[in-house]
C-alpha cells in the first residue's frame, strides 16, 4: 500500500492510503488490534481498520488508538482525526486539536443538501457536485475538530471559498476559521482544520 502525504509541517501531518486489498498481511497489528480486527463483520470496515493501522505503523507510531467516546486518540500527546470513504482511509495527526474528512464525490451530497446547507451556502455551491461534497467534508471536519456542532446547517456556516488557495472560510461556535482542502483525482475531496 502506498502512502500519500497530503500535507505536512511541524505541527500537522495528513496522510491517506488506498484501502487495503490484502487482508492477510496483518502482522503489524498489536494483539488488541488483531482481536478488534477479527471481530469486525463487514469486509469494507475491515479494510478501513487495517489501512488506518498500516498508516500509523508506516509513520512510526506503534501505539494503539484509544477512544474517548467516539473520538480517536493516541496515548502520546498527539491529536488524531480519522476518515475513510469507498476509496481511501486517512488521518490527521497534530500537536493541536484537528479535524479531517475525506469524501467520495457523488450526487448524494447534492440530493441531501437541504439537511446541511443554508440558502446562502446553496447559492455559493450552485449546482457544482464537487462543491456540495466539499462543503459536506468541511462541516464533517469542523465537527470532528470541535464536537460542539450538532446542527451542521446552523452551527457551521460556510462564508466563502478561495479555490486558488484551496481554502474555505467558515463561521463556527468558536468564531471564524479557515479550512484547507484538496481534490484527489477528481473523485475524492478532503478537508482539514487545526487549532
Amino acid at each position: 500500500m502506498e502512502l500519500i502525504t497530503i500535507y505536512q509541517d511541524s505541527s500537522l501531518q495528513i496522510i491517506i492510503c488506498r484501502l487495503a486489498e490484502d487482508l492477510q498481511h496483518i502482522d503489524f497489528l498489536t494483539e488488541t488490534e488483531f482481536d478488534e480486527f477479527s471481530a469486525l463483520q463487514h469486509l469494507h470496515r475491515k479494510k478501513e481498520y487495517l489501512t488506518i493501522r498500516y498508516i500509523l505503523r508506516e509513520i512510526g507510531i506503534t501505539d494503539s488508538i484509544i477512544y474517548a467516546g467516539r473520538k480517536p486518540q493516541l496515548p502520546e500527546d498527539l491529536y488524531l482525526s480519522i476518515s475513510h470513504n469507498k476509496n481511501y482511509a486517512g488521518l490527521a495527526i497534530s500537536k493541536f486539536p484537528c479535524g479531517f474528512d475525506i469524501e467520495s464525490i457523488s450526487e448524494r451530497a447534492f440530493r441531501v443538501r437541504d439537511k446541511y446547507l443554508t440558502v446562502e451556502e446553496k447559492q455559493l455551491a450552485k449546482d457544482d457536485i464537487m462543491l456540495h461534497n466539499l462543503f459536506w467534508s468541511v462541516k464533517e471536519a469542523v465537527y470532528k475538530w470541535d464536537n460542539s456542532h450538532t446542527d451542521f446547517r446552523e452551527t457551521i456556516q460556510i462564508l466563502d471559498i478561495k479555490s486558488t488557495r484551496q481554502t474555505v472560510n467558515v463561521k463556527t461556535n468558536c468564531g471564524e476559521k479557515i479550512l484547507n482542502y484538496r481534490l484527489i483525482h477528481d473523485t475524492d475531496v478532503l478537508s482539514w482544520i487545526i487549532g
